[in-house]
This record gives C-alpha cells, sequence and structure tokens, in this order.
C-alpha cells in the first residue's frame, strides 16, 4: 500500500500538485481550527508531499507561532522546535527540512493548538498510513487528545482502508483539493 500511494502522488506532475497543494492549503486557512491557533506544529513537505512552505509563510506573516518536528533518529522522536523564519530549515535526519541547530527552542506539547500531519494515505475513518517508521504516531501519542490533528492530502491518497495497528494515531480531519472529510468520533 505504501509503494502504490507514494506512486500515486508521484504520478501528479509537479506544476499539478503545486496547483492541488495551493487548493488545499486554502481549504485549511478556512478552517476555525486554524484560525484560531496561536501555535501549529506542521510538516515540512519533500518530494511529492503537500507544499507546507506556503503554510509556514502565512502562517508566520499572521504572527502565529510556527513549530516544526524535529527528527532524532536514536530514540526514533519528534521534537517540536520553533520556527521564527523558513531560511533557518536544512536538511535532517532524512533530509527532511527542521530548524538549524541554535535557531530555535522546543515548545511543550500543551502549548500546541494546531497539528498539521504528513501521511502517504488516509481513510474515510481518520486513520493514517504513515512511513512505516512511527515517529509521527509516537509524537501523537503524547500529545492532549483535544489538540485538532489536521492532514493535508490529494485526492489520491484517499483510500477505501488503512491497515490498522493498534499503535496508530488517527487524524481529526482530512482536507484534500476537493474534499473535506471529518471522520467519525471513534473510528471505523
Amino acid at each position: 500500500m505504501r509503494r502504490a500511494a507514494r506512486r500515486a502522488r508521484r504520478a501528479l506532475p509537479k506544476a499539478v500538485r503545486e496547483e492541488k497543494s495551493a487548493a488545499i492549503l486554502a481549504r485549511l486557512y478556512r478552517e476555525p481550527a486554524y484560525q484560531q491557533a496561536h501555535t501549529l506544529l506542521t510538516y515540512v513537505g519533500v518530494n511529492s508531499e503537500v507544499a507546507t512552505l506556503p503554510l509556514i509563510r502565512r502562517a508566520l506573516a499572521e504572527g502565529k507561532r510556527v513549530v516544526v518536528p524535529a527528527t532524532e533518529v536514536a530514540t526514533k522522536r519528534l521534537w517540536p522546535l520553533r520556527l521564527r523564519n523558513p531560511r533557518d530549515l536544512a536538511p535532517g535526519a532524512y533530509g527532511i527540512p527542521e530548524p538549524r541547530p541554535g535557531t530555535s527552542e522546543p515548545v511543550a506539547l500543551e502549548e500546541l493548538e494546531l497539528i498539521v500531519v504528513p501521511g502517504l494515505a488516509f481513510d474515510r475513518w481518520g486513520h493514517r498510513l504513515g512511513q512505516g517508521t512511527g515517529y509521527f504516531d509516537r509524537f501523537l501519542s503524547k500529545v492532549p487528545p483535544h489538540v485538532p490533528r489536521i492532514a493535508l492530502a490529494f485526492d489520491v491518497q484517499v483510500v477505501d482502508k488503512v491497515p490498522v495497528e493498534p499503535h496508530d494515531q488517527p487524524v481529526t480531519l482530512i482536507l484534500t483539493e476537493s474534499k473535506r472529510i471529518e471522520p467519525p468520533p471513534g473510528g471505523g
């Protein structure tokens, strides 16, 4: 399923991904969870993922505190670090951009008011198929449950059913270029 999801996402031409990313972000900006959040954590989109740099720039321009996860490979943990300027991003573990050392400080999980979650595939119950390393699931398991977890995905990433394991953490909302999917409470 991961290979198929990556293939479907990569099959979208770059210009199409950029156009669809802009439509997805426009949906996010209309969400009350985004509008009300003063501190939000977002992944930094790479390769064929929904582009999040425009989100980061806009949120900073709006005076929001933007937090980006940094990966600690030894412990398989994500650390929430405040990002003050997109120019402070540099490739970290797995080549994923994160704040350069000395440019940020940690943010307490209790301060997060919105989390923008990456993934390869999602289903209508809010289940998420990640890269398979479990970093985000471990991270989300420690975040207070009332914090909205919004997935940004292309339509091609929404599937009928994602395999679920006990440690998997669902999202509370999925936004695509054409849909707003609000999973039922308790999942499926």
